[in-house]
């Protein structure tokens, strides 16, 4: 395989989504996809999966522990709930273009030759949680630009409990939430404006065409008015069929897809939600349905230990209703990590 030329590749940009799934990240990555400098693949969440297990692999500079390393996340990669159409994932290249023997090298490399083989010069990744991996970033020289998506938590928690992914119980999802929020926070605060934005869902719906030039000016890319064409590119169609969670994908921005939580959630949900994050919630800019003093309100034991009881009856009751092709890919997935911890004797 020809590369592009390797200036291209010394000048290649990262960017990372961060903040809480559920939240837009999936629509702004496709809309991402459609300006020419970027290519914005639909995320394996390759970091959280091996960073558990990497141990197992042994020392990473014998040739065949790092060349077995590569070969499983490619495998991984292929097995992706939304295929990575036309990838580049060779193991022997990979491995040639490693500079040092890492995960974080081998996540970096896939995604840059991706990059360079599409003549790409920004890739985008939307797996929202590697905002717990940015410490660990920092400490090995990458940096990315980061874009912090927020999404009123309670619209969150509603679209999590429709789907088969997530926590269910609004306890935890508020938690999470508002965990998501806080350290997201840190990052751009710390990070600046040069190399950090945070765009607001909402904004994204209902002022579509001036976040997106903001969005734009931030990557030093030019706008263009297809990044409203998204629904009719071919990622979102292989999105969209590959899971129910994204039907929403192949029609164009609907502008009112917020405050949904009025009606799916009942008050004593929104209730509790307010009470764990409702200060960010008005941070944000959201309004809250209930009095600001409830925040007081502390939970006994007993009460979260039936939060936690219900939380996992809610997980295994969403998927007798999930449809086979979102378990299936789901379980592909799972199936190789599982005989890769079998293959390695953990336990």
């Amino acid at each position: 395989m020809n590369l592009v030329d390797e200036n291209i590749y010394k000048n290649l940009i990262p960017v990372q989504i961060i903040g809480t799934q559920r939240s837009g990240s999936n629509l702004l990555r496709l809309m991402l996809n459609q300006i020419q400098e970027v290519i914005a693949l639909h995320p394996p969440h390759i970091l959280k999966t091996f960073t558990p297990i990497i141990d197992y692999y042994g020392d990473l500079s014998i040739e065949n522990n790092f060349r077995q390393l590569i070969q499983d996340v490619c495998e991984f990669i292929k097995l992706n709930a939304v295929p990575w159409k036309n990838a580049v994932l060779d193991p022997d290249l990979i491995f040639n273009q490693c500079e040092d023997r890492s995960l974080l090298e081998v996540y970096r490399k896939i995604y840059e030759v991706n990059a360079m083989h599409k003549g790409k010069r920004v890739w985008v990744n939307k797996s929202m949680q590697n905002v717990y991996y940015i410490d660990f970033f920092e400490k090995n020289g990458f940096f990315p630009l980061l874009i912090h998506l927020v999404r009123d938590g309670r619209d969150v928690s509603l679209s999590f409990k429709r789907t088969i992914i997530g926590e269910k119980h609004i306890y935890h999802l508020a938690r999470q939430w508002r965990n998501d929020q806080d350290i997201s926070d840190y990052y751009v605060d710390k990070y600046g404006p040069g190399q950090a934005i945070r765009v607001k869902y909402e904004d994204l719906l209902v002022e579509p065409t001036n976040q997106m030039k903001r969005i734009c000016a931030f990557l030093n890319v030019p706008y263009t008015d297809k990044v409203f064409k998204f629904y009719t590119s071919d990622e979102s169609l292989l999105t969209a069929s590959s899971g129910e969670m994204w039907v929403n994908l192949v029609k164009p921005i609907i502008k009112n897809n917020f405050n949904k939580y009025k009606k799916g959630l009942d008050r004593w949900e929104i209730e509790i939600f307010e009470m764990i994050a409702g200060d960010l919630l008005e941070k944000y800019g959201y309004q809250l349905e209930h009095n600001i003093n409830s925040r007081n309100f502390s939970f006994s034991e007993d009460m979260i230990r039936q939060f936690n009881q219900d939380n996992e009856f809610l997980k295994t009751e969403i998927l007798k209703d999930a449809s086979p092709p979102e378990l299936q890919a789901q379980f592909r997935q799972q199936q190789l990590i599982q005989s890769i911890k079998e293959r390695m004797n953990i336990l």
